[in-house]
């Protein structure tokens, strides 16, 4: 046996091309197979939420969610819903979240608003320093224009925490749990 060298495994550009289109479709395939694997499940597990959402056993057991039934009443609940009743204690986390969130998400409206017009006054500063001329009032601009910056920092956290607040209340309100 003889050791092989690179010219004797020469290979053409149109091989290697062809070698690479062949691995790139390949990857392609296998990705697309993943994504509508994913999308299949995703789909099974939204169906099975809206079919379960609608059966009146599983009203009967948001209601018991509700109205902060015992273990044991709840058990007997989810089992006749078709809910693991392992998943009653996430139930109550999410009534118990919305139940204190809901202050929080009353003040996502003024916190828009507030976020809005902070972005209109930075906006209105960085063209009055654009056409600033004198070095006094260019500075005084550039510290109100930071002063602004640091607000504005603050109120996209507000914006932001209400925002979540606001959704995760309106989910537990969606789903029958306040």
């Amino acid at each position: 046996m003889h050791a092989t060298t690179i010219l004797d495994q020469h290979i053409t550009p149109e091989q290697s091309a062809a070698e690479s289109q062949r691995a790139q479709d390949e990857g392609k395939r296998c990705v697309d197979h993943q994504r509508a694997i994913a999308d299949g499940r995703r789909k099974y597990e939204a169906d099975l939420r809206v079919w379960t959402a609608t059966r009146p056993e599983f009203a009967l057991f948001i209601k018991g969610i509700r109205n902060e039934k015992s273990d044991e009443e709840l058990t007997l609940l989810a089992v006749a819903a078709g809910v693991d009743p392992g998943n009653i204690c996430t139930f109550r986390g999410a009534r118990r979240r919305a139940l204190g969130l809901r202050e929080e998400a009353t003040r996502h409206g003024a916190a828009k608003k507030e976020l809005s017009q902070l972005e209109r006054e930075f906006l209105a500063l960085e063209k009055q320093l654009a056409g600033a001329t004198v070095y006094s009032e260019t500075e005084r601009l550039e510290t109100e224009l930071q002063l602004r910056a640091d607000a504005l920092g603050a109120a996209r956290r507000r914006a932001s925490e209400t925002r979540m607040a606001d959704e995760v209340v309106e989910a537990a309100k969606r789903d029958g749990l306040i």
